[in-house]
């Protein structure tokens, strides 16, 4: 069996990034994001308990508290093996907290994890504190387990999952892809870039999604909606979306933005001169990062289009094409990095910039494509599902973080050929009746596309 490579690494001083998501981290609003797993077939607990003290192991940021270490900076330090809350029950018992969904990450470790079983299907929901690890991280962390307990639970005759070692020392490199600040020659027009995009940020803002009037409250967790489009129905969108001259991720968030136009034109009297802006996290990885643990090794764009702005379909597809081209080609990801990393040497500017009361964006859009090609891990497959021992893995789901005015955070997951979508907007202000009353709207847009 393939383990991470152990190594003194703690304490661990935070990156740039991981400062800002500490920063945003709040009680009503916590940094964090799930990810579901449905499996059919019955969990042996047992083995899963043995994998996951394997799992984090291989990845120590799961399993570690922030607390002030070097110089009194606040560091990466060991929890001396403490392992993630883990809550079993029966098929249909609700998720409930004695403190809240937030996690305190400076008290318990960033890994919360549910797990529900019923006659023949179990389902798995996680919980990760963003400033442990971006969702590509997470899905590393999620294919190990998978792995370890395949191993432990396969039959006889059948092959079980491979796994690749990880390097626990290579989270002190964690950010040696990103074209950071220090030590470059260009830290005077770097950190102009950075603050000019600073500026965008603050002054242009954007208009969020109207809430549902009366207000209402999503009271169970997760509190999510989702719709999967079959196989045929996700090869056609991929079609439409060639037919107009665009990637699928560009028909995504086009028809968010007319999704949320169309929310809004519903709930509010004027409309001129509303703007939408989509936020994105953007994957920096490179080849040096295929053995780095989970951790956030991520930055963010954002596309901003105004009401008049989605009146030309054809128009508005053109310029989100190429707006996604230099996002990806020229990794304008890293600009927002950069940011982060000049307000980062001020001290009290990060809380600040967090704690401002303008939109930063109206809706977060994460497309992760095929979780499974994430993994580390390879699996024998059964129908395009991925096989862990006694367990087949059938759907995945989840939601990306979500922080104050941003109320709206939708998840596309492509697996087994099928495209699943994710929504959760605010629970603080919509029930889960709204949520998939937005979700419809979006799903509807989309299939539009089919005809």
């Amino acid at each position: 069996m393939a383990t991470g490579l152990r190594k003194r690494i703690f304490p661990l001083h935070l990156t740039f990034i991981e400062k800002f998501l500490l920063a945003e981290d709040r009680p009503k609003y916590p940094m964090t994001f799930v990810i579901d797993l449905t499996f059919s077939g019955i969990l042996d607990r047992e083995a899963f308990e043995v994998a996951l003290a394997q799992a984090v192991v291989r990845h120590p940021l799961l399993a570690s508290f922030i607390r002030p270490a070097k110089r009194g900076q606040l560091c990466w330090v060991s929890s001396n093996g403490q392992l993630p809350m883990v809550d079993w029950a029966e098929e249909g018992v609700p998720i409930v907290f004695e403190k809240g969904e937030w996690i305190d990450i400076r008290n318990e470790i960033g890994l919360r994890i549910w797990i529900r079983q019923g006659a023949d299907r179990v389902q798995v929901t996680t919980q990760f504190q963003h400033t442990c690890c971006d969702g590509i991280g997470a899905y590393r962390f999620l294919g190990d387990l998978m792995a370890i307990y395949g191993q432990q639970t396969a039959a006889e005759n059948e092959p079980s999952p491979t796994m690749t070692d990880v390097d626990t020392a290579r989270l002190r490199g964690r950010t040696d892809g990103c074209r950071y600040l220090e030590g470059t020659k260009q830290n005077s027009r770097q950190a102009h870039e950075s603050l000019k995009l600073l500026g965008k940020i603050m002054a242009r803002g954007c208009h969020p999604l109207a809430p549902p009037k009366p207000p209402g409250r999503t009271t169970d967790f997760p509190g999510y909606c989702s719709y999967t489009f079959p196989r045929e129905e996700f090869e056609r969108l991929r079609e439409a979306a060639k037919s107009i001259g665009s990637m699928l991720n560009d028909l995504l968030l086009l028809e968010c933005f007319h999704a949320m136009q169309q929310w809004n034109s519903t709930r509010r009297r004027r409309l001129f001169g509303q703007t939408y802006r989509i936020l994105m996290p953007v994957d920096l990885r490179d080849t040096r990062d295929y053995e780095t643990p989970a951790c956030n090794i991520v930055g963010y764009s954002f596309v901003r289009r105004k009401t008049s702005d989605l009146r030309d379909t054809r128009l508005l597809a053109s310029g989100i094409r190429e707006e996604t081209a230099r996002i990806k080609h020229d990794r304008l990801g890293e600009r927002f990095v950069d940011m982060i990393s000049v307000g980062a040497r001020v001290r009290g500017l990060l809380p600040f910039i967090s704690s401002l009361p303008r939109t930063w964006a109206t809706a977060t859009l994460t497309n992760v494509g095929d979780p499974s090609r994430r993994f580390l891990a390879k699996f024998k497959r059964k129908g395009g599902c991925i096989v862990a021992g006694n367990l087949t893995l059938e759907r995945i789901g989840g939601f990306p973080p979500m922080r104050p005015k941003t109320r709206a955070g939708v998840s596309i997951v492509s697996y087994r050929k099928e495209l699943t979508i994710g929504l959760r907007c605010d629970p603080h202000l919509y029930t889960l009746d709204d949520t998939q009353t937005m979700l419809d709207l979006y799903v509807e847009r989309l299939r539009r596309h089919l005809q």
